[in-house]
């Protein structure tokens, strides 16, 4: 897709506020004493979109917890629908009740997150105690109304070894697809990088993932935003390849096809990297920052790539994680560590040091 047409996709926050304490919240302050937008602006800026950007195609609107703001939500789901815009909805459903259903269903997928396969484990990283029941009883009630339901999993040190134990409750929930991620030393997982998964544990486990997506393909969707899983993933690298080229930019993806936008009107190229603001909804022309951003035409280049993105003849496909490379070297350009080529072909032995609360196997 060429990125004049500008982003496919965009992220919304409507607020920074939230019911839980997750420790590794990308927002340093879940309940923001700044002014958030009113709901009114973002529509405002969706139109803009619509109207200068001809490859819009989806909103995201996540939070903080979107459904603080329940009746704006609504509002911005129905505008988007009457724009012809696809939405969907990040939450950690423990919020959501019955009456809401019908103002959800515009909504192409709700994804929530859960970070455990059972309550002591997702509690302990969402700070709050019940949380996890509350979301399993929402997902039920999701899934019996025949929303779409991606079940999101951050994958830390200490609950890897539940991945596979939350893969299987999901599937017996009837959920759509399951995805995952490593946690990112970004907002408030900055502070705890000793919580970080050991990449050589991450490749085995991105390894299995991909090698279940198949297996499971008629039970459940296996999918990820970790631009890496193209190198471990043939069958999709040659997919896109066939389909698009061998000049086609896919994995980390800020400036190609999203940007992000904050509860107070401030854009980012993607939700892990706001220490690199572009501007200002209220105040900045939006077709301006997305065309000439020095960060996002800097992120467009991946020659700027360095170390072993940099030598990658997958740098196109994958292009590393840069908010990794960013929170760990404060270089956005750096190397991401977590790349799988510095573990294929090598005998890997694990070491478990610390045991998941569930201790799942």
């Amino acid at each position: 897709m060429d990125y004049t047409g500008g982003p496919l996709f965009i992220h919304v926050d409507i607020t920074e506020r939230c019911n839980l304490r997750c420790i590794h919240c990308r927002n340093e302050i879940s309940n923001s004493i700044k002014k958030e937008l009113p709901i009114e602006k973002f529509k405002n800026f969706i139109d803009k979109c619509s109207i200068i950007f001809p490859n819009f195609k989806q909103v995201f609107i996540g939070g903080g917890e979107p459904l603080i703001r329940k009746d704006e939500l609504f509002e911005l789901i129905a505008y988007c629908t009457k724009k012809d815009l696809k939405c969907s909805l990040n939450t950690n459903a423990t919020l959501i009740n019955k009456e809401d259903l019908n103002k959800l269903t515009p909504l192409s997928a709700i994804q929530v997150s859960l970070d455990g396969a059972c309550a002591t484990t997702h509690d302990k990283i969402r700070g709050i105690p019940g949380s996890f029941d509350k979301a399993i009883e929402n997902i039920k009630l999701l899934v019996k109304n025949n929303f779409y339901v991606c079940v999101r999993m951050t994958l830390f040190d200490f609950n890897y070894d539940e991945v596979f134990d939350l893969l299987d409750i999901c599937k017996k929930l009837g959920v759509n697809s399951f995805s995952w991620f490593r946690v990112l030393p970004a907002g408030k997982g900055e502070k705890i990088k000793d919580y970080s998964l050991d990449p050589k544990i991450y490749y085995l486990i991105m390894k299995e993932l991909i090698r279940l997506k198949y297996e499971l393909k008629d039970e459940i969707k296996i999918v990820s935003s970790e631009p890496s899983k193209i190198v471990l993933d043939a069958s999709l690298r040659n997919e896109i390849i066939s389909k698009y080229g061998t000049n086609i930019v896919s994995g980390c993806i800020p400036g190609h096809i999203e940007f992000f936008v904050n509860a107070f009107g401030d854009i980012y190229p993607c939700t892990m990297l706001q220490q690199f603001k572009l501007g200002n909804i209220l105040k900045d022309n939006i077709k301006e920052v997305w065309s000439n951003s020095k960060v996002l035409n800097d992120l467009r280049n991946r020659q700027n790539l360095k170390g072993c993105c940099g030598i990658c003849d997958l740098k196109g496909l994958c292009g590393g994680c840069r908010a990794t490379a960013f929170g760990l070297k404060r270089d956005i350009f750096e190397e991401d560590p977590y790349c799988p080529k510095k573990f294929m072909n090598r005998k890997i032995k694990i070491i478990n040091k610390i045991r998941s609360p569930c201790q799942s196997y």
